[in-house]
């Protein structure tokens, strides 16, 4: 379909159908794109007043907070939000009464807390609006085909008519079968040329099933997100698939915080969001310095997220630190210490990376909160686990477990033991440390 078709016809028709601004935020993205870094700042600072004014005006917790002058002030002198107090008094932050005009976006729970956080159609679409915006960074044009993976089992109707309008591919994880992405490359031409859009450590092992000589569709560009990339993966990537590939930072609140483009550092989407770095007790620290990561969401208004602590350290470039040949004007990130890349090891040799496991887990048994795998051994892992209330984990539902989980290392040799908890292992940044291997 011709880019301009869906840019002026399709899309405006699918938002104004569906409640979505997919269109006006690529549009204010792309304008952004073209600003100094004044303008970004006023522009930013304008959103960001119209949002605590609007929390002040309607949100009980704040209503007692004192306006200042400056907005940076102002912002500073609102709480710290934590995930805990989302899953305990989310309710307390809703603006509007109408839940039909939204949904929830539930965390995973890697921060070691999971939360629910509301957004109506309209503010999520602001975040579908920025990945699109990030692919363009890429050369991605609308009506390019995309690959798209990812965890969820459900596609509802809205999304997959978005998908139709945007020739996206979008695959479950749980649906490969243990690691085989050749079929997945087959399901398209080998004449197309594609966008990759998926986690890092998957795509990692997606490469050892590409060739392009097999007839495959080529790769054009490559955009990551749910993880760190590491350089060894970029560079394993790149080369296998011939193509450029990008590193994203966000999260499953709906917020899209920043994106690599043409050197190393992350630009932050300064139209979206507001980047803070924090010491533990909640002291601003100047820029290279690495602290707690703050972000106010200046999309949602529904439930605002005001200084959300997302459970990551890192750490904001210094002005004078960045590169003297960048395209944009956006401020940099200089580093984000979150999930570290770790795997499974089978005495076999072969790594297995977090998603794999966790696809099987919230496939078999949809009652385990939180889990954490345990490896001293080669040949045994434990999996530490809290369940939902009241939830029970039987005999049965452990055996079936086993079995699938085996199935999918290509392993018998593994010993699968399951640890009941109320406590899991955190990293200093709050993460649940989800992969523990000391072999």
């Amino acid at each position: 379909m011709n880019a301009n078709l869906i840019r002026k016809v399709v899309l405006p028709s699918y938002d104004y159908f569906c409640g979505r601004t997919v269109i006006q935020h690529l549009e204010l993205l792309h304008s952004a794109d073209k600003m100094s870094c004044e303008e970004l700042l006023k522009m930013q600072n304008e959103r960001l007043e119209k949002l605590l004014i609007y929390a002040h005006q309607n949100i009980e917790i704040y209503r007692q907070i004192d306006k200042k002058e400056d907005i940076r002030e102002w912002l500073q002198s609102f709480p710290i939000m934590t995930k805990k107090f989302i899953l305990e008094k989310g309710k307390s932050l809703l603006t509007i009464d109408n839940l039909n005009s939204g949904g929830y976006h539930r965390t995973g729970g890697t921060t070691g807390v999971p939360s629910n956080v509301f957004m109506t159609h309209q503010e999520y679409s602001t975040a579908q609006a920025t990945q699109l915006h990030w692919l363009s960074w890429l050369g991605y044009s609308l009506g390019d085909r995309i690959l798209q993976m990812g965890i969820g089992r459900k596609r509802n109707l809205t999304k997959q008519l978005k998908d139709i309008i945007l020739n996206t591919d979008y695959f479950q994880l749980h649906d490969i079968n243990h690691g085989d992405f050749s079929n997945l490359f087959k399901r398209n031409d080998k004449h197309d040329e594609v966008f990759l859009m998926g986690y890092p450590n998957v795509i990692n092992e997606m490469v050892e099933d590409y060739s392009e000589k097999l007839n495959h569709p080529h790769i054009k560009g490559i955009l990551t997100f749910g993880e760190k990339l590491s350089s060894y993966m970029k560079e394993h990537i790149e080369m296998k698939m011939n193509s450029k590939i990008i590193e994203t930072y966000g999260a499953a609140e709906g917020m899209m915080i920043a994106s690599q483009k043409d050197h190393e550092f992350l630009y932050i989407m300064s139209p979206n969001v507001v980047v803070e770095i924090v010491d533990d007790e909640g002291n601003l620290l100047n820029d290279g310095e690495i602290g707690n990561v703050l972000v106010t969401n200046l999309n949602t208004f529904s439930m605002p997220l005001i200084r959300y602590k997302i459970g990551d350290l890192g750490s904001i470039l210094p002005r004078e630190s960045y590169p003297q040949k960048r395209e944009m004007e956006y401020p940099l990130l200089k580093k984000i210490i979150g999930r570290e890349n770790d795997f499974i090891k089978t005495p076999e040799g072969r790594l297995f990376n977090i998603f794999s496991i966790a696809v099987i887990l919230s496939a078999m048994y949809q009652n385990i909160l939180q889990y954490q795998i345990i490896q001293n051994e080669l040949d045994k892992i434990q999996i530490h686990y809290i369940l939902k209330g009241d939830a029970d984990l039987t005999k049965d539902i452990k055996e079936q477990i086993k079995q699938k989980l085996i199935k999918h290392f290509k392993s018998d040799k593994i010993k699968i033991i399951f640890v009941k908890k109320t406590k899991l292992m955190h990293y200093k940044s709050g993460k649940i440390q989800l992969i523990s291997r000391r072999c």
